[in-house]
């Protein structure tokens, strides 16, 4: 028969606290409006910003261009009472950006009442570039593939009209998306 372990012993002599602490992976707490409360050192160590600051409390650290949407769907999240998962840039200490998985759970009372919110910063930033340059690469090759299908056509006066091709028809050796395409216009480019 398996019981649950005590764990009251480790707050006894702060033990919870150094777990927590020690946590390889940013971690933070907000109360039930959402207003970051804490961070671990994890968190401080690679953005510099520990203490009070505006909002909700991360903004601070935001990539410019991510901060619109991410208050967005923190402020739905906070709202609807639902789990929280969004990835977005954060400012290192000395400047660079890098991607980050954040998610974030509300804590409830007994009654079902939010009391706060937990969550992690999770570093996907080599995950994201590959992504990046994945997609970047199937662009390419849809490019290349409406170039030559654009030159054959005027050479050969072929069975499509010069410069419009249909993606489905000539596309889906490109890669797994290729319902994407609905046309390659001249020069190649998906439309």
């Amino acid at each position: 028969m398996s019981q649950t372990p005590d764990l009251t012993p480790l707050d006894e002599h702060g033990a919870y606290r150094r777990l927590l602490a020690a946590m390889p992976v940013m971690l933070w707490t907000a109360n039930a409006q959402g207003v970051w409360q804490h961070v671990n050192h994890e968190w401080a160590a690679y953005t510099g910003v520990l203490g009070e600051t505006q909002g909700f409390g991360f903004e601070v650290a935001l990539h410019p261009d991510d901060l619109e949407r991410t208050l967005a769907v923190w402020q739905a999240a906070v709202e609807r009472g639902e789990d929280y998962e969004i990835e977005y840039r954060l400012r290192h200490r000395e400047g660079r950006y890098r991607w980050f998985l954040i998610r974030g759970v509300r804590v409830e009372n007994e009654g079902g009442g939010a009391v706060a919110w937990v969550g992690t910063c999770t570093d996907i930033d080599d995950q994201k570039k590959a992504e990046l340059a994945a997609q970047s690469a199937q662009d390419a090759a849809v490019r290349a593939l409406g170039l030559a299908l654009e030159a054959r056509d005027r050479e050969t006066q072929g069975p499509h009209r010069p410069g419009h091709f249909s993606g489905p028809a000539t596309g889906q050796h490109v890669g797994p998306e290729f319902g994407r395409i609905e046309h390659l216009t001249a020069g190649g480019v998906p439309t």
